[in-house]
């Protein structure tokens, strides 16, 4: 009986194991033939924030999360404040397309790759837990945002500035006398800012799920708590101070000549400020500051007199030589919260004058290095083509080329182009464009500098060295088409105060970067010269994956135009490309680096001169129209379209002629004139 029963358990235990073993093979080869079925495509129920990416391959995906962005980016945000309705703009437009910029960033490139790369690690057992996962719930990604928090600032104080309350700090009214000054208390006052921090930290998080909602702006308190007890708790100090007046503030330069700055006691007067601050032991105590305009006003004027940048040297290639044409120099900066208290600590110890404190910075390389640099060969040159460039961006290329000229690179140090080339001012040299912000047009300082950028990055790659931070300009320009073919695809934004374009010296020797500028053939020419280590550096020619129309034309009311005037921005397609970049080493070693550029489309944009917004603007704070029928405030028009040239031209039409047939795309991507219509 025993026997029996044992030999059935077992007929059943082998049933089992063979059913089990042939389940097991028909969910192997299940799952074998459901993943080898999105082969190159993303799994099912993976998002990429609100949009669904799964079935689609890489470049799809980058295409549909492109379009997302470009939604976004186009249409803005409402922000809500009290019972008001304001808008931020997620971008602007200029003449020179250099300087059009996004103030909201994804990367939908970058999207496109996490996606397709989920549940394909390195790890089986984690890649079958992903791949599981994805029959149960969806799989929702994101992509981390960048936000220029300075301009969409300035946007929300533009429109909301004025409901602040500034707070006002403690302070003492001195009366001078032939006796003794007189000093009272003057309490602070407490005020009210608008917490922008707050909106542009909810603009990060949503941002990342490619869906923004409204925004809500609300005010915070400063709160100023100076005692008058703790204030007047240094008058004695304060008495000190005046009594020795009038006091010299002086200053040698290193070339002996002696600078000197006297202050008064009607200065002191109107300087003299009291502050919380700590000791060695944290404990809070009351400190005289000198403050206020007048006395920025003066340090300012002293540091124009003592600050100077410190300059590298500087080298060009001669016969295969290094030839100095700038020796080195030390830099000299006016420590502006070292003289302050120098000058108290002078005062309050009864002296009669004091040295301002500066700080040294020593170059970055000096002339002595110059017989150690082992500077031999070109490593790479890089090209680019600014023909149709109007004169302010020629003269702006011909100035940031100078600034970089002879740069000397040491072995392991990063180069920021954004560092070399500030301060992007008119007083340093560089010429404004126009630019469409909302519905104003403002001059703006530094259109061509994305040309400098980019004739770097093919020089960089040209020369094997290691790329640090590059991003592809927001639109297709044709200044930027690669030399290969034509194609968009190999350029480098650069926007003080980002994107930066940042590569590294990974050789052992010194790299040498010369810049020419050939006006003669409108071409941009740098060229990296060091001792080569054997590596070879190169990339493919770019190849365009897929272009995209540029959509229905935005029109926007304004008041800083005449009624009946339209000013438009040139459409722009959006266009998906790819190359390759690869350094082969001596040792036999190879790197290699897809790059995938996203370039957004851009509508036409049109200004519409009105006498008085509409109601539809006041109500909700965005002027921007479906039709210029809506918007315009004329029958009469004179439509000004403007994309960076000085070329002009009489036209017929208007931008809602614009085609989005594929080859118009193409040739429009590609022609900058400057239009301007007269419509009847």
């Amino acid at each position: 009986m025993l026997k029996e029963k044992l030999k059935k358990n077992k007929t059943a235990i082998v049933i089992l194991l063979t059913t089990a073993v042939a389940l097991g093979s028909i969910s192997t080869v299940a799952a074998f033939t459901f993943l080898n079925s999105y082969q190159g495509k993303i799994y099912p129920n993976v998002y990429v924030g609100v949009v669904d990416v799964g079935g689609l391959s890489q470049i799809e995906a980058t295409e549909m999360l492109q379009k997302r962005i470009d939604d976004l980016i186009a249409k803005g945000v409402d922000v809500t404040f009290e019972n008001q309705l304001g808008h931020i703009d997620f971008y602007n437009d200029s003449e020179s397309l250099d300087l059009t910029r996004d103030y909201l960033y994804l990367d939908a490139a970058d999207g496109a790759e996490v996606a397709l790369g989920y549940g394909r690690s390195s790890s089986i057992f984690q890649n079958m837990f992903e791949v599981a996962s994805l029959l149960a719930q969806k799989q929702a990604l994101q992509i981390l945002p960048e936000l220029d928090e300075e301009a969409l600032t300035k946007q929300l104080l533009d429109q909301f500035g004025e409901k602040e309350t500034p707070a006002v700090a403690a302070d003492y009214l001195i009366e001078l006398s032939d006796n003794e000054p007189i000093i009272t208390f003057v309490p602070g006052s407490s005020g009210e800012e608008l917490n922008t921090d707050s909106v542009i930290s909810y603009l990060f998080k949503d941002a990342s799920d490619l869906q923004i909602s409204t925004p809500i702006l609300e005010l915070r308190e400063i709160k100023i708590e100076m005692t008058e007890e703790d204030a007047m708790s240094l008058e004695e100090e304060i008495k000190i101070t005046l009594q020795n007046t009038p006091f010299k503030l002086t200053y040698t330069a290193e070339n002996t000549r002696e600078y000197s700055w006297e202050i008064t006691d009607e200065d002191l007067a109107e300087w003299l400020s009291p502050m919380y601050s700590s000791d060695e032991d944290y404990n809070e105590v009351t400190i005289l500051i000198l403050s206020g305009d007048s006395f920025e006003e003066f340090m300012s004027g002293v540091a124009e007199d003592v600050n100077e940048e410190p300059i590298n040297a500087r080298f060009v290639m001669e016969d295969g030589r290094v030839a100095e044409f700038a020796g080195s120099q030390s830099g000299v900066s006016l420590n502006t919260d070292g003289t302050m208290y120098s000058i108290i600590e002078a005062l309050t110890a009864s002296e009669k004058s004091a040295p301002i404190i500066t700080d040294i910075t020593e170059p970055e390389i000096t002339t002595d290095a110059v017989n150690t640099l082992g500077i031999t060969e070109i490593l790479g040159v890089g090209v680019s083509d600014f023909s149709g460039s109007p004169r302010n961006r020629i003269a702006n290329i011909q100035h940031g080329a100078s600034k970089l000229n002879g740069l000397l690179i040491a072995p392991g140090e990063t180069l920021s182009l954004l560092e070399h080339l500030r301060p992007f001012t008119i007083a340093d040299g560089y010429l404004p464009e126009l630019v469409i912000l909302g519905d104003e047009i403002k001059p703006e300082v530094g259109g061509g500098l994305c040309q400098i950028g980019t004739t770097t990055f093919r020089a960089v790659m040209n020369s094997g060295l290691e790329v640090v931070d590059r991003r592809n300009h927001s639109l297709v320009v044709s200044y930027y088409d690669d030399p290969a073919n034509g194609n968009p695809g190999t350029d480098a934004t650069i926007y003080d105060p980002a994107p930066d374009f940042k590569f590294r010296n990974d050789t052992e020797n010194y790299v040498l970067l010369t810049t020419e500028v050939d006006i003669a053939n409108k071409e941009l020419i740098f060229t990296l010269w060091g001792t080569s280590d054997g590596r070879k550096g190169y990339y493919s020619p770019p190849v365009i994956l897929s272009w995209s129309g540029y959509g229905a034309t935005q029109y926007t009311q304004t008041t800083s135009l005449a009624p009946g005037v339209k000013e438009c921005q040139t459409p722009h397609p959006g266009a998906t490309t790819s190359f390759d970049y690869t350094v082969e080493y001596a040792d036999g070693e190879v790197f290699e680096k897809n790059y995938t550029s996203v370039y957004r489309s851009l509508p036409w944009i049109c200004l519409i001169g009105v006498s008085n917004l509409s109601s539809e603007c006041s109500d909700s704070g965005n002027c921007t129209f479906d039709s210029q029928e809506a918007a315009e405030a004329s029958d009469q028009k004179i439509d000004i379209l403007f994309d960076g040239t000085d070329t002009q031209e009489q036209t017929v039409g208007t931008p809602d002629d614009a085609t989005t047939d594929e080859s118009a795309v193409t040739e429009s991507s590609t022609t900058e004139n400057t239009t301007i219509e007269i419509v009847e």
